[in-house]
């Protein structure tokens, strides 16, 4: 039974053209449980997907592919209430829902059809697995072996060969609307060999008794008479008794045919099979009394027959079938005309619940609303209060039916806000209502359980129908009908990057490098979706209005997952920023998220002005100091009374850069809030990423197995800190060069050694195979294996070098950050980012600790000259999350100010806090989605320092008064010992002229770099950036310098001038020439 229940579904995709669909059935089903319903559902589902192969083929170019406005319109004239819900006893259709409305009874039709020709054929073709067959509605019966009919009656001849002409003439050899004829020699055998049992004789008997004579001998074709044992004379011959029976062919030459050739054949000439049930007969007389019809649309395979449904549908829509059929009327502009001129009610509101509960799933994968929504009057839908389009068709709502119109303003969450942490990896959301909880974006499937990585939502789009999407998203001011199909983000786009079943295009269609993009200011794209279509997009600084804007959409998918009929409207946003972006960057996203976010909302809520008032969006707290607010709360860290403080560090390793921030946090005497903390000291390491680390992975491997490269000429890109080798010229393209076989290359094996970054399985094990080997693109974008050798140590090794260099970095700006600050130890030290997971981090900052501790000691030692521990200025604490959890400890705190200005004044306490190991692991018990980790832990300290929330205020010293952040590089020169040298630090402010060096040449190297490390001396210049400036020749002079002022985070403009004149510089009467230049990583 089970193999007949697979048949059956195996026939339905047999109806669309689909070799295979993944199905569940249950094997305990029985006969009796294949009801029409489940059979016609099955038969809707693939006409569908029929449909959409025909769109994609473009074989019919009138059908758009683009969602229809499937929205239900209250009555034009009718204004609905806001405040309450409505129920609607008209509703109004555009013409193309109207279209779809009725393309979609016909969808039904065409399937019951389908499943009514299925059924009968099915009986049918059973029967016709047996050889002979006898006829209901005309006396014959028939041999599938030779494709003919011989008729029942069989008439005998007593006489001589002369005569029997005379005798064959006179009878009537017209059957129905069959022509017979007398049967020859090899016919008569096939049939009626002794060996064979047939509807008139049985095997093994000679004679028939006709009439009351015995008779052995028929009448074949010239008069030759032959016995079942095939012997046989010609004429002439004597008188004797001699059976006629008839014989019609159904096919041009007798060859044997299958049941299904031969059920056709029945159909085609009408020809009813006896033994089929009375309500099977009734349907096979109603196919063969239309065959003429349906001939074009009866199709087989090796196993069934089965009605041509896709094309069927086709042709009504095209109207080459336009006839009532079982029933149904498939005229379908009539049926059309009808009811758009009111001569017809459409009673089927199928369509529209169908379309209306799954509105959010075909927007954004959103699991389908309930029934409810539409019937229960506490809940409505949003979509049934829309305005009426002018051109609207009325239609009554049955009594039978409900629609309850909700207004989305009484979703709105007048309280509600959310925080948005926009990731170079993945994107945190968390919703304030009564508590903070985090959002999942692209999982639409909510019935499913929650996992932890559900949380963190990839930064990532994928473009399936870019056009479409396109418009289809400017068609509307709000919840436009885009489509899921036509563009993806988040999980779902995630997967598709490691998609293999079409590497080539792969690449282009998936865009997981949003962040990147922004403050990136050359970087164009070039985007290309599975059609084909390609988009070329420009740095996102230059973007104008109305270009297409990714961050935009990815924000608005946000928004729908944020705002629909389960969560209710947010109206509140506040965003985090890493602690380097500059001011225009900033702005600029802020402005995509509200674009996306706005589109996201319905249209009825935009046209409110009242209610839009209270849209706010605007940039929080910084990432880092996000994460601060989070740990200190988490860790049992805060402040308890007032003139308390809290000195602490973040270490933000994320995906695409390590942010440093430093601060104190305490309670504010004024009350204002519940605690204050203030920033006073920032930086980072733009390239130390997790993602960078694995590109810098995967480019070392390249180097290791350059000589296989070359021969197959793989092209790669350079990865931030790579270095070029000699003759890379056709194979290394540096970033925003490289081809589109290099940019996958490099992805590909990048995520291919994912897990020696993160240490996951036996990933050395896995490298250390002789058979190990990846596929590339050539050049020529031919797909090609090539076999890899990995050195897992000395990636090891690399990763270890590339965090050590961050921590450094970090110990720096730290030094600089607290010097001069009147703190109270310890200092904590949080690690945040999920790249700060990695136990390296870990080993690395206690190693540096250590240090630092020394370094104290060694300081207090020489000022003081007492010996005291310092085995306690740090706390160290791993991730929030994290399987090892730093306890938090009460701890004494103690002056340090006068550690880093190297004076004498300090506390005499020596109690110091001890770094600990960590003893509880994260109670995965509690609810997943209010879970602070190293990576959610920043959306939950953004709600909690958000405006108006008075918990948490934020002081950021870091930024100038315009809110612009600090100025990105060191400049110097290069030194004696070509080590990188300071000469104008950061702590020199937009707009002050400071001297660099002499105007004695025409030209003069800058050497920059953002490493705090650099302060020490210590770096090679070889290391940093470099950019070669002039002045004019006439500007030259022995006695003037070439001064410089910074003028943006990347600007600066220099000039020529003597000390006396720069000190009374005035811009409008300056007499020298001003030179600007841009600093590039």
């Amino acid at each position: 039974m089970e193999e007949k229940i697979l048949n059956i579904i195996e026939l339905l995709n047999v109806f669309v053209g689909i070799k295979k669909q993944a199905v569940n059935v249950d094997s305990g089903m029985n006969s009796n449980n294949l009801e029409k319903g489940y059979l016609i559902q099955m038969v809707v589902r693939n006409i569908k997907h029929h449909l959409e192969n025909k769109q994609n083929q473009a074989v019919n170019v009138e059908r758009k592919t683009e969602m229809k406005n499937t929205a239900v319109k209250p009555e034009i004239k009718q204004s609905l209430r806001t405040d309450i819900t409505t129920e609607l006893n008209k509703v109004y259709l555009t013409q193309d829902v109207l279209k779809e409305l009725l393309e979609d009874k016909l969808i039904k039709d065409c399937g019951k059809i389908a499943t009514l020709f299925y059924s009968t054929a099915t009986a049918a073709v059973k029967i016709a697995q047996n050889r002979f067959v006898t006829m209901k509605n005309l006396p014959v019966w028939y041999d599938r072996e030779q494709s003919v009919l011989f008729s029942n009656e069989m008439y005998k001849f007593y006489g001589s060969s002369s005569f029997v002409d005379g005798f064959y003439n006179k009878i009537n050899k017209k059957i129905g609307g069959f022509i017979f004829r007398i049967p020859k020699h090899t016919e008569f055998i096939k049939s009626f060999s002794i060996n064979i049992t047939n509807p008139v004789v049985n095997k093994d008997v000679y004679s028939i008794v006709l009439d009351g004579s015995t008779c052995s001998l028929f009448l074949t074709e010239n008069n030759t008479w032959v016995n079942r044992k095939n012997e046989w004379d010609t004429s002439p011959w004597g008188p004797r008794n001699i059976i006629i029976i008839l014989i019609s062919s159904l096919k041009n030459s007798n060859s044997e045919s299958t049941p299904l050739e031969s059920v056709k054949l029945w159909l085609k000439n009408n020809l009813i099979p006896d033994n089929l049930d009375e309500e099977t007969e009734v349907n096979y007389k109603m196919f063969a009394e239309h065959y003429d019809l349906l001939e074009a649309y009866i199709k087989d395979n090796k196993n069934n027959l089965y009605f041509d449904v896709g094309n069927f549908y086709q042709d009504i829509l095209n109207g080459k079938f336009a006839y009532e059929f079982c029933g149904y009327n498939f005229n379908y502009k009539k049926l059309y005309d009808d009811v758009l001129n009111g001569k017809r009610e459409s009673s089927d509101f199928t369509f529209f619940k169908k379309n209306l509960l799954e509105c959010d799933y075909k927007r954004a994968n959103i699991s389908p609303y309930t029934e409810k929504q539409l019937t229960d009057l506490n809940l409505g839908h949003w979509e049934l209060a829309e305005t009426a389009d002018a051109d609207a068709i009325e239609i009554n709502v049955p009594e039978t039916e409900h629609f309850i119109a909700r207004p989305p303003q009484m979703d709105v969450i007048k309280n509600g806000v959310c925080g948005i942490d926009f990731g170079t990896k993945s994107t945190v959301v968390a919703c304030f209502k009564n508590e903070a909880r985090l959002l999942r974006v692209g999982e639409g499937d909510f019935t499913k359980a929650p996992e932890l990585e559900d949380y963190e939502n990839p930064t990532v789009i994928e473009l399936r129908d870019l056009e479409g999407f396109i418009n289809n998203y400017k068609a509307r001011a709000g919840r436009p009908f885009t489509e899921w199909e036509q563009l993806t983000v988040s999980h779902q786009a995630a997967e598709a990057i490691m998609d293999d079943k079409d590497e080539k295009t792969n690449y282009y269609s998936v865009f997981s490098e949003l962040k990147q993009w922004a403050i990136d200011k050359k970087r164009r794209l070039m985007l290309c979706d599975k059609k084909g279509k390609t988009i070329e997009i420009k740095p996102y600084q230059e973007l104008k209005d109305g270009d297409f804007d990714p961050i935009e959409i990815y924000a608005y998918y946000l928004g729908l997952y944020i705002n629909n009929m389960n969560n209710g409207i947010y109206m509140h946003y506040v965003l985090s920023f890493p602690v380097n972006y500059e001011l225009a960057v900033r702005d600029k996203l802020l402005k995509s998220f509200e674009r996306g976010l706005k589109k996201a909302l319905p249209s009825a809520l935009l046209k409110d002005e009242a209610v839009m008032k209270n849209f706010k969006i605007y940039a929080g707290a910084s990432e880092p100091a996000a994460y601060a607010i989070s740990a200190l709360q988490e860790f049992k860290l805060q402040p308890q009374d007032t003139g308390e403080s809290v000195c602490y560090g973040v270490f933000d390793f994320g995906g695409g850069t390590t942010d440093f921030d430093f601060g104190i946090e305490e309670i504010p005497e004024d009350g204002r809030s519940k605690y204050k903390i203030t920033q006073f000291g920032s930086g980072g390491d733009v390239y130390l990423g997790g993602e960078n680390i694995l590109l810098l992975l995967a480019y070392e491997v390249y180097k290791d197995n350059l000589k296989a490269m070359r021969e197959k000429q793989i092209p790669f890109v350079l990865p931030p800190k790579g270095e070029l080798f000699s003759g890379a010229e056709t194979l290394i393209y540096s970033k925003g060069e490289g081809s589109q076989q290099a940019y996958l290359n490099s992805r590909r094996l990048a995520e291919e050694l994912r897990p020696v970054w993160e240490r996951k399985g036996d990933y050395k094990a896995k490298f250390t195979r002789e058979s190990y080997s990846k596929k590339f693109l050539t050049n020529k974008g031919e797909l090609v294996e090539v076999p890899l050798k990995v050195n897992v140590t000395k990636l090891e090794n690399i990763i270890k070098a590339q965090i050590e260099s961050g921590v450094q970095n970090f110990f720096t700006a730290f030094r600089k950050a607290f010097k001069d600050k009147n703190i109270k130890l310890p200092v904590h030290i949080f690690l945040a980012g999920n790249s700060s997971k990695s136990p390296v981090v870990k080993e690395l900052f206690e190693k540096y600790i250590k240090q630092e501790e020394a370094d104290i000691a060694e300081t207090i030692l020489l000022n003081d000259g007492k010996s005291k521990s310092t085995d306690k200025c740090f706390v160290l604490h791993l991730p929030l999350g994290a399987a090892y959890k730093i306890e938090a400890q009460e701890v004494k705190q103690t002056s340090i100010k006068d550690v880093w200005n190297e004076q004498g004044n300090r506390s005499n306490s020596g109690e110091f806090a001890e770094k600990t190991g960590d003893e509880k692991p994260v109670n995965l018990d509690m609810d997943f989605d209010k879970i602070h980790t190293g990576k959610t832990g920043v959306v939950f300290g953004l709600l909690r320092s958000r405006k108006g929330a008075r918990d948490v205020k934020i002081v950021n010293k870091n930024n100038d008064a315009n809110n612009e952040v600090q100025f990105r590089y060191l400049l110097g020169v290069s030194d004696h010992n070509e080590n990188f040298k300071p000469v104008i630090g950061w702590g020199v402010g937009y707009n002050k002229w400071k001297k660099f060096t002499w105007a004695d040449e025409e030209d003069f190297d800058l050497f920059y770099t953002s490493e705090p490390k650099a302060l020490e001396g210590k770096l090679p210049a070889a290391k940093v950036n470099r950019v070669f400036c002039s002045i004019d020749s006439d500007e030259v002079s022995e006695d003037a310098n070439i001064y410089i002022r910074k003028t943006a985070p990347d600007k600066i403009q220099y000039t020529v001038a003597e000390e006396e004149e720069i000190s009374s510089f005035n811009e409008k009467a300056w007499p020298h020439k001003i030179y600007s230049q841009t600093l590039e990583e």
